[in-house]
């Protein structure tokens, strides 16, 4: 955001390259398939955090009540995780099928065709650490909700309260995110990141893809640019599962090669 609003040359930016893709090996394809898939970040999923916040009624633990906030948020959440969420196919998605066939199932596959809630925090209790024996008055949950391009945030969050069923849970979004376009993938830098990619991988193939998470793209898309995702390193699945983990991490070799694809495609594009 502060790049847009405070540099003109990025407020005219026609493309931007960033994260928010890359190559991989098993994730796109089955474990026992040692294609390299090279993914391009064309579009992403629309980051959504929710506040979920029950007040009842504290008091002994010997003594349970029904209105025991931690008991009440339990079973909310219950609800919206047995929830099955409905698969969303956008348009560029059947260029990828079409490219490399049915996508295996996975956790990074799993998130790109429809939207997703993890429960990311839960707090309550009475001093710290929590009295064993006290009833809190008060329990809170923070949801990470991720919705397919489309997709209303409003009335996303008014099918949660459908899911719930209960006037008791209040549910407080931290911000109502825009919808942001997609980018287009038959363009010049795209065949370019294509080639560049190739030539680093030979057999390799190219597919644009839906980010399942958020990057700055999304301030950019919005503000008419074309954006492609796409780190210049290669990963396994186990790698890619890593992703926020406590041991996150790239190698260090594919870092560096990666520095020198980038390279040939800003130099490429510029000639």
């Amino acid at each position: 955001i502060k790049l847009i609003e405070e540099v003109p040359e990025m407020q005219r930016a026609a493309y931007i390259i960033t994260e928010g893709g890359g190559g991989t090996r098993g994730v796109f394809t089955g474990t026992d398939d040692e294609r390299i898939v090279w993914a391009i970040g064309v579009g992403e999923k629309k980051p959504l955090f929710l506040h979920l916040d029950v007040t009842g009624i504290g008091g002994h633990g010997s003594q349970p009540d029904e209105n025991n906030p931690n008991e009440i948020l339990v079973k909310a959440l219950n609800r919206i995780l047995e929830y099955k969420h409905v698969e969303i196919t956008i348009p560029f998605v059947l260029e990828t099928e079409h490219r490399l066939g049915r996508i295996p199932s996975n956790k990074f596959t799993n998130a790109t065709s429809k939207n997703t809630i993890s429960v990311t925090s839960l707090s309550a209790g009475v001093s710290d650490p929590p009295q064993e024996n006290v009833i809190p008055s008060h329990s809170k949950a923070t949801l990470d909700c991720r919705l397919m391009p489309g997709v209303n945030a409003e009335h996303f969050i008014k099918s949660l309260e459908k899911i719930i069923d209960d006037d008791r849970i209040k549910i407080t979004p931290t911000k109502i995110p825009s919808d942001v376009p997609v980018s287009p993938h038959d363009t010049g830098l795209f065949e370019i990141i294509e080639s560049a990619a190739s030539k680093k991988s030979p057999g390799s193939i190219t597919i644009p893809i839906l980010v399942p998470y958020a990057t700055d793209s999304r301030y950019f898309r919005a503000n008419g640019s074309i954006c492609y995702g796409f780190t210049p390193i290669i990963s396994g699945l186990d790698e890619l599962m890593l992703m926020h983990s406590d041991n996150e991490r790239v190698s260090k070799e594919e870092f560096l090669k990666g520095i020198e694809v980038l390279y040939d495609i800003v130099v490429e594009f510029c000639v």
